[in-house]
């Protein structure tokens, strides 16, 4: 398996993401709200993060009509 260089993945996606499914400034502060650890925030920021792109491929699916 090739080796993931994560910030070169997040600069790829800067400004690709449907602004419906992005995270917003609230939802970040909304993360920091309830994360008791640094390692709780990022847990919470990726299922979140996960959550959107489901959301968003649906909403694909459902355009596509499958």
């Amino acid at each position: 398996m090739a080796k993931l260089d994560v910030m070169r993945t997040i600069e790829n996606v800067k400004g690709t993401i449907n602004p419906h499914y992005d995270l917003r400034a609230n939802h970040m502060y909304r993360i920091v709200e309830i994360s008791p650890t640094t390692f709780g925030l990022i847990g919470s920021a990726f299922r979140f993060g996960y959550v959107q792109g489901m959301k968003a491929e649906r909403a694909r699916q459902r355009k596509a009509g499958v």
